[in-house]
């Protein structure tokens, strides 16, 4: 039996599709699998969780691009940031007390010996509305998406 070669390069949406503008990250994750086509060097995944988790996703690759979204106020809406792990290292998961926000899982997993991607593009879009139970994100940002994902595309190198 011929074992399929891993992928060196994911590409991770983040969000929970029946949240509105939380599904921002799903969504432009789909625009880029469209603009890139069939690439048998990329892989293409959208979740709904976060902590501890991720590292069965993210194992293996040698390089991540994380796609999700992000409510501060104080950015524009649409507005599309790339950001360092420590730029989330005092962040929360408000889902449960106990998970790991990110850069925790990442130091975890070198710590025990877990293979991660050696590099890690984290994207996140500034939104509107991550409350409202809807498929549909917010039109401001619904019309915005081709443009995050191509430019994703580029700050990624892919």
């Amino acid at each position: 039996m011929h074992k399929r070669k891993q992928p060196k390069i994911l590409i991770l949406g983040l969000g929970n599709p029946i949240l509105s503008d939380d599904s921002v990250g799903l969504k432009i994750v789909d625009e880029i699998e469209k603009l890139l086509c069939r690439n048998e060097n990329i892989d293409f995944c959208k979740v709904a969780i976060s902590g501890i988790t991720i590292l069965d996703i993210i194992s293996g690759y040698k390089h991540l691009v994380l796609v999700d979204v992000i409510k501060t106020g104080r950015e524009e809406i649409g507005t599309l940031n790339k950001h360092d792990i420590s730029d989330f290292k005092d962040s929360i998961h408000l889902s449960s007390p106990h998970q790991l926000n990110f850069p925790s899982v990442i130091e975890f997993a070198k710590k025990i010996g877990i293979p991660i991607p050696v590099e890690i593009d984290l994207f996140t879009i500034e939104v509107e509305d991550i409350y409202t139970f809807s498929e549909e994100c917010s039109p401001g940002i619904k019309r915005e998406i081709p443009e995050i994902a191509r430019e994703i595309i580029k700050q990624s190198g892919l």
